[in-house]
């Protein structure tokens, strides 16, 4: 299904196939198309049930399903995840048929192609209580002011048990790679 254009609308129709189960299908492959929120969040829920699905390929790297299902440590750095893929794995980890959120013992996404947007997407996760992470590493990627803002409140919102918070190498302060520019005082405090 990779490169069909297939827009939010057809996500959604995609996704109520999914809802049943399709035991011979191990890899689903939509990279390509035109990903938008409503339709990457209804496939995650969807596919969150399947027991025959390993992986889904939303862009260029394969997400393992069965292994987020598990609530796990999460370590997926330097795979050029995108927002998209950030908001799958949130989708994924939040569907819990136990009672109470799952709590994850660590997500490592450094290094990828994750923004503000994907950032805001776990913090939503996060401050909605659907989703507890004892550490997330965010380190190296473009988180940027906002989004580091939407994270740190969401913890302190949801009573998130998170105990260490690596956003390092994400302009956050106001700096850039090379230490130009001036400090954003908000972000600073906001963290400390």
């Amino acid at each position: 299904m990779s490169g069909n254009k297939i827009a939010d609308a057809g996500l959604v129709a995609l996704a109520s196939v999914f809802e049943q189960e399709v035991a011979a299908l191990e890899m689903l492959d939509i990279s390509g198309n035109a990903l938008e929120e409503g339709g990457v969040a209804a496939l995650a829920k969807a596919l969150s049930g399947s027991t025959g699905l390993k992986t889904v390929r939303l862009a260029s790297h394969p997400l393992p399903i069965q292994e987020l299902k598990t609530r796990a440590k999460v370590e997926m750095d330097g795979q050029k995840l995108t927002d998209f893929d950030v908001q799958f794995m949130a989708e994924v980890l939040s569907a819990t048929g136990d009672v109470g959120p799952p709590t994850v013992p660590a997500m490592s996404l450094g290094y990828n192609a994750i923004t503000e947007k994907g950032a805001a997407m776990l913090a939503g996760a996060i401050g909605s209580g659907s989703l507890r992470l004892l550490q997330l590493n965010l380190r190296g990627n473009k988180v940027g002011r906002d989004g580091a803002l939407a994270l740190v409140e969401a913890t302190m919102r949801s009573g998130c048990p998170l105990q260490l918070l690596d956003l390092s190498d994400n302009g956050i302060c106001g700096l850039s790679e090379d230490g130009e520019g001036k400090y954003s005082l908000d972000v600073v405090l906001a963290i400390c």
